[in-house]
This record gives C-alpha cells, structure tokens and sequence, in this order.
C-alpha cells in the first residue's frame, strides 16, 4: 500500500485538486467578496489559501502568476510581482476601480471606528491644547460682561486656566 504522498504524486493530485485532476488543469476558486469581478476575468487564477489568489497578470505578458489579489472584506489588494500598476491590470480586463469598490464608502460602512478614529488624529493634530484655557476665559470674561455671577469652582477653574497660559508663555 501506497502513502498518499507518494500516490498523490503518481496520480498528480493534491492539495486543492479533485481526484483524477492533473496537475494541469486549473483549481478551482471560491470568490463571493470584492474580489469576484475581477477573479472572473482573470486567466490561470490558482487559489493560494482563504481570501487569496495568484493569477498571470493581464498588464504584461506572463507566462507564470505573477499577480497577487486578495479579498480582505472590506478592501482588496492587488500587486504584480512585475512591477505593473494594480491599475494598469484592472483595465486590461475592462474593469475600473469603481467595479471592485461599487459603494464609495464601502470601507466607512464596515470599519466605521477606524474612519471616525482617522478623523479625530487630523482633527487633534491641529488642536492647540491651551485653545480649551483660553476659551475658559473667554466664557469667564463673557459671564462678568453679563453679570453672571461666578461660581467657587469656576473660579478655581480660571485661576488654572491663568498659570497654565502664563506657563506656556499665552498670558502675561
């Protein structure tokens, strides 16, 4: 009796293969996600593990699989070992960017925190921190224009709001 090493050899199947199909004939693949357009369209597509495919690359003339996809669910990644544009691929087989990503905000829709996150680091990113003890003041000195009287916590709030400006060189 045979191993299945050593029968898969003879027989040339394997891994990803169906019994009696040869190490010729192409795997099949499984595409549902973002990917799928252009895995359809694409020639010598060899699956290379779950959300993964290699395939030759439209853009140039290749022999062997030269372009990496990858459906990551929200986002696909496409890179020929060549060198060609992921565009440049694209278009070879009729397709734009707008057919892989209908929904321009598809990847806002699924990964919601990490766009509002992304917003808030560039809104912080030109936040002057002492901008909140001169607003302080400014309320404080709006509410004695007014005639509010000033509470003992606010008080104490206005005198931080003065050392930490006078620390950082904002009020003299």
């Amino acid at each position: 009796m045979m191993d299945t090493t050593t029968e898969n050899a003879r027989t040339g199947e394997g891994p990803g293969r169906a019994r009696g199909q040869s190490r010729n004939e192409p795997r099949h693949y499984t595409a549902s996600g973002l990917a799928a357009p252009l895995l359809a369209r694409l020639e010598g597509v060899i699956p290379a593990g779950p959300g993964k495919w290699y395939a030759r690359c439209p853009a140039h003339d290749d022999k062997s699989p030269s372009l990496s996809v990858a459906d990551k669910g929200d986002r696909v990644l496409i890179h020929c070992f060549a060198g060609c544009d992921p565009s440049d691929a694209l278009t070879a087989v009729g397709l734009d960017w707008k057919d892989i990503y209908p929904d321009r905000w598809v990847c806002a829709e699924r990964r919601p925190n990490e766009a509002a996150r992304k917003h808030l680091q560039r809104a912080l990113a030109d936040l002057d921190p002492m901008d909140h003890e001169r607003s302080i003041l400014k309320f404080a000195a709006a509410d004695r224009r007014a005639g509010i009287a000033e509470s003992i916590e606010g008080r104490a709030r206005v005198e931080v709001a003065v050392l930490r400006l006078r620390a950082a060189g904002g009020v003299s």
